[in-house]
């Protein structure tokens, strides 16, 4: 015996799906902000890995000082290769 969907089913299919919507724009939303934290930490990690991790500037650009002067040896070195 086959099932023959009533219009009303569909309609109550659709309504449910548009109320995942909001929660679906939310997570996204978090997804993104997880993975540009997961890209910060592995930089650091690959950075102090490598040898390559000036502490003194790493603790200066996240206390709020120097920023302006952290990109000039990067763009310096940059140059150079």
């Amino acid at each position: 015996m086959q099932y023959e969907q009533h219009p009303s089913d569909l309609l109550s299919r659709c309504s449910s799906l548009t109320t995942c919507r909001p929660p679906n724009r939310f997570l996204s939303e978090m997804r993104a902000v997880v993975n540009l934290f997961s890209n910060i930490l592995a930089t650091v990690v690959v950075a102090r890995w490598m040898g390559e991790l000036d502490d003194e500037r790493l603790n200066l650009v996240l206390v709020g000082e120097g920023e302006d002067e952290a990109l000039e040896p990067a763009l310096a070195s940059g140059a150079k290769g």
